[in-house]
């Protein structure tokens, strides 16, 4: 089976990606991210952060360059999860799609930005 990262790796499967994480919201995106983060862990059950700061989103909020830093910021990490975490990224593209219809499958708990989440 290739790596999730494979199968994603072709010019409209990225741009797709990347418009439809644009399309959120910005504080969608930040809990996005933690949405995915959520779905993986190393084998001691450790699971990475969503490194997106609460300035981040306002600055998104306000200013176009602040907006598209924070969709690339959030679509370069979600990449990195599938590289080195083994997120399941068309799992992930196919969660995107909900959240952008206004239709998340899962809640995503209201943590403060930036916030280390709990081991499970």
């Amino acid at each position: 089976m290739k790596p999730s990262i494979l199968v994603v790796d072709n010019t409209d499967d990225r741009r797709e990606i990347w418009h439809t994480l644009h399309r959120l919201r910005p504080g969608h995106r930040a809990r996005f991210l933690q949405w995915a983060c959520s779905r993986v862990s190393n084998a001691k059950g450790d699971r990475p952060m969503a490194r997106v700061t609460v300035a981040e989103v306002d600055d998104a909020m306000r200013h176009d360059d602040g907006d598209n830093r924070l969709t690339n910021s959030v679509y370069a990490l979600l990449l990195t999860l599938g590289n080195q975490w083994n997120l399941d990224l068309m799992e992930a593209a196919k969660e995107l799609e909900q959240w952008a219809k206004g239709r998340q499958r899962e809640p995503v708990e209201k943590t403060r930005l930036g916030a280390t989440s709990p081991r499970t």
